[in-house]
C-alpha cells in the first residue's frame, strides 16, 4: 500500500493536535532511552 498526498496532508494535520503530538513525543522519548532505537524516525502509522 502506498500513501498519497491526501494521506500525508491529513496525517500532518492530525499530528499538530496537542494530545496526539504529546503521545507521539512520549513514545519516541521512550524509544530513545534504548540505544538500539536511538535513530527512530516517525514515518506515520500504517
Amino acid at each position: 500500500m502506498t500513501y498519497d498526498l491526501d494521506f500525508y496532508k491529513a496525517y500532518s494535520e492530525y499530528l499538530v493536535e496537542e494530545r496526539v503530538r504529546n503521545v507521539h513525543d512520549s513514545l519516541l522519548n521512550i524509544f530513545k532511552t534504548n540505544f538500539d532505537f536511538n535513530n527512530v524516525v516517525d514515518f506515520g502509522c500504517g
